[in-house]
């Protein structure tokens, strides 16, 4: 499922959080967005699912503006993955995942095997099944988020947002999920904090200001000048062949 955000800003009062941005997004592609704090990913993010409308220009999926999406519609295209999954309510770890059936479900229809399936696939796919009967307040942060990450898995849509996914987990969770990330078969926009995480993408976009200063592959786009450009710090990248580059930043 293909994306394109044409000439988006959006503004907060009299605060531009997103100035004319343009990307583009091909089917199957695995694109990473960077950037420092306050550029705009999340709220780029949440302008591409819907949660906010542009102030100009328009976001599209499939051919198709997302404000114009049935909501329900919507929930079968695209899952959100956010940086931290909260819930005031008491529910095991398995239901939470289950959640993620709800665009699926028809009026009256009853819980069958076919949506239990994707929910077990989910399961596995994130390491969780031993964990599928404890109360959600009860896990980790990281655990947590690993079933948010498996709640959209189950919801078995072709594209798939994620906002910092690897934010709460320790760092053999990162590569798990990085790993999983690699795997998956859909459509896939990731904002990432970690400028090594971003190099295992077909594609990075660059945000500074809440404008794209820079897209392209992760091996010739992630460069010394620029993060010294854009996150204002030293650094050394390191090649070695075949492997992904490695940024080392400098204090």
């Amino acid at each position: 499922m293909n994306l394109k955000v044409e000439n988006v800003s959006y503004r907060l009062g009299k605060k531009v959080l997103l100035d004319n941005v343009s990307l583009s997004l091909q089917e199957r592609e695995r694109v990473a967005i960077i950037g420092p704090n306050g550029s705009g990913k999340s709220t780029l993010l949440r302008l591409i699912c819907g949660l906010n409308k542009p102030t100009q220009g328009e976001v599209l999926l499939a051919g198709r503006c997302v404000h114009r999406y049935p909501r329900r519609r919507l929930a079968q295209s695209l899952a959100f993955v956010q940086q931290k999954a909260n819930t005031e309510d008491i529910v095991r770890a398995e239901e939470a995942v289950s959640l993620g059936r709800t665009p699926w479900i028809k009026p009256f229809e009853a819980w069958s095997e076919y949506h239990q399936g994707f929910v077990e696939k989910a399961l596995l796919q994130v390491d969780m099944q031993d964990k599928r009967h404890q109360y959600w307040h009860t896990l980790s942060g990281g655990e947590q988020q690993r079933l948010h990450i498996a709640r959209a898995l189950a919801q078995n849509t072709p594209f798939i947002v994620m906002d910092e996914p690897t934010n709460h987990l320790d760092i053999k969770q990162q590569l798990g999920v990085l790993s999983l990330i690699h795997h998956i078969e859909r459509t896939m926009l990731v904002a990432v904090h970690d400028l090594n995480h971003a190099m295992r993408f077909d594609r990075v976009i660059v945000l500074k200001d809440g404008g794209v200063v820079a897209q392209g592959a992760p091996e010739t786009l992630i460069t010394e000048a620029l993060i010294k450009e854009v996150f204002e710090v030293e650094s050394r990248v390191i090649k070695s062949m075949g492997f992904a580059s490695n940024v080392q930043l400098i204090a």
